[in-house]
């Protein structure tokens, strides 16, 4: 009964009974589960799990890549430095969108830097409309 609420000694605890002790503790994890918010994940970590979720889109092509029956080995640009360089800063960038949107968990971080090279795309190219207002 090493527990995690402490007011409580394991002799008293075995008195209200190990059922009503686990109760207890539990509803102890939920309310610190529902006290913690968007502030309490420091910005580092949002800028971290962002940028996991941009890279790993790249992790994603890769993977691709070698399924396909066509490669023989790396794709010519993975070995180009500039691709490197760029793609570090859609990372960079996928981390700061985190920041800036004030991601609330891991889980937001991580859609949010998945999403980053697609919300640049639309930024540099959006889409032309046509006169009646339509997309082409």
């Amino acid at each position: 009964m090493a527990g995690g609420i402490p007011w409580i000694s394991p002799a008293a605890a075995q008195r209200l009974g190990v059922r009503w002790f686990a109760m207890l503790d539990l509803a102890a994890a939920a309310n610190a589960i529902q006290e913690s918010t968007a502030d309490s994940m420091p910005p580092l970590f949002m800028f971290l799990w962002a940028a996991g979720g941009s890279f790993a889109l790249e992790i994603i092509s890769l993977y691709n890549e070698i399924r396909a029956e066509r490669a023989t080995g790396l794709p010519g640009y993975y070995k180009n430095p500039v691709f490197w360089i760029v793609r570090l800063a859609v990372t960079g960038i996928a981390g700061g969108l985190a920041v800036a949107e004030k991601a609330g968990s891991p889980l937001i971080a991580i859609n949010i830097g998945a999403s980053a090279p697609a919300i640049l795309q639309l930024l540099t190219n959006p889409p032309k409309t046509t006169p009646g207002g339509g997309q082409s």
